[in-house]
């Protein structure tokens, strides 16, 4: 193999692997999906122009859940509204 050849392999790699989201198109999902309830096949059919995947999309938005649970775990009264629960 060519070192030509090797650093296109590398390019398309490290292409491959960057995230195609600026952060207003993390801040744009984000609220997108947490107000309207927007998907990652929705994402896809309203944004058509744009270079996303499903798969990057849904990293954005699993990552969105896990930031909510999170910020709902720390406010005191979160646990309580399951303690109290008869099952």
């Amino acid at each position: 193999m060519s070192t030509e050849s090797v650093q296109q392999l590398i390019n398309v790699r490290l292409h491959f692997h960057q995230t195609a989201f600026s952060k207003e198109d993390n801040i744009l999902i984000k609220n997108l999906q947490q107000l309207k309830g927007y998907t990652a096949t929705r994402f896809l059919r309203q944004f058509r122009t744009e270079n996303w995947t499903r798969a990057q999309i849904l990293t954005i938005l699993k990552r969105t859940v896990i930031q909510t649970y999170i910020i709902l775990l720390n406010k005191p009264y979160f646990g309580l509204l399951y303690a109290n629960k008869v099952v």
